[in-house]
């Protein structure tokens, strides 16, 4: 019996411990949720919530949103929720880098420059 007794508050310690970590780790999850981002490294937005697929954020700024290159119809207000993927926010403010051509493409744009300026000496 006392055996018993000593192994079930040693499981009440290891709980506590458990809970503890819990505890810390809440906190560090809510320390995440409030940092500031921005969204496609322009506007400063708050993380309010993350899921895998879309981070629900709060936009600090007003701002005109375009999507594939076209402008949106309403301008985003400051205190608007959004869902966004978490691969448009940034944590640093700055454009993102530029996506390289493909190789085969900055080769043929070479060609084609060599080919015009050939073409050109041959008419002088």
């Amino acid at each position: 019996m006392v055996e018993e007794g000593i192994s079930e508050v040693e499981k009440g310690l290891n709980c506590g411990e458990e809970i503890a970590d819990y505890g810390q780790m809440r906190e560090q999850k809510e320390q995440e949720m409030s940092e500031i981002r921005y969204y496609k490294g322009k506007y400063e937005v708050k993380v309010l919530m993350r899921n895998r697929r879309n981070w629900t954020v709060e936009t600090l700024e007003e701002f005109q949103d375009y999507v594939h290159g076209e402008r949106c119809m309403h301008e985003v207000k400051s205190g608007t929720q959004l869902n966004v993927a978490p691969n448009l926010l940034f944590k640093k403010k700055g454009l993102p880098p530029p996506l390289k051509e493909h190789i085969y493409e900055l080769k043929m744009e070479k060609r084609l420059k060599h080919l015009i300026a050939e073409e050109e000496k041959k008419k002088e």
